[in-house]
């Protein structure tokens, strides 16, 4: 499985280990997006897809991605991980709404917000 990766990686957290863990798993990440590099990156990532052709597209939920995620999922699978915890999901649903609308997937690590989640429309979200 081919996979494009939309993570922070300069800073050496999450994303890093997002990508070893895929590759652990026997999983081929073609290419890797950092948003944070340029002011241009997140719209890289549309070139990223059309030349490698990945099975899916895995977002850290950034806000630097809601100009491109909708014509991003119109050419792959996408999927978005909210790797943060709040009390009050609108913080993320006012700062990246694009993300819970077109993402194919997305997961949260807030066991407790997927009800509020679906209560307020948003469709084929999950516990990670």
């Amino acid at each position: 499985m081919r996979i494009v990766l939309g993570f922070p990686m300069q800073d050496a957290q999450t994303g890093v280990y997002v990508k070893e863990g895929f590759e652990e798993a026997g999983y081929d990440v073609v290419a890797v997006n950092d948003p944070r590099v340029s002011p241009t990156s997140p719209y890289e990532i549309l070139t990223l897809v059309d030349t490698y052709k990945p099975d899916f597209v895995f977002l850290a939920k950034d806000p630097r991605y809601n100009p491109v995620i909708e014509e991003l999922s119109s050419k792959v699978l996408t999927v978005m991980w909210n790797e943060d915890v709040r009390y009050d999901i609108n913080i993320f649903l006012n700062t990246c709404g694009p993300l819970y609308k077109y993402c194919h997937l997305k997961f949260a690590t807030e066991y407790g917000n997927i009800e509020k989640y679906e209560k307020v429309g948003i469709t084929n979200i999950h516990w990670m």
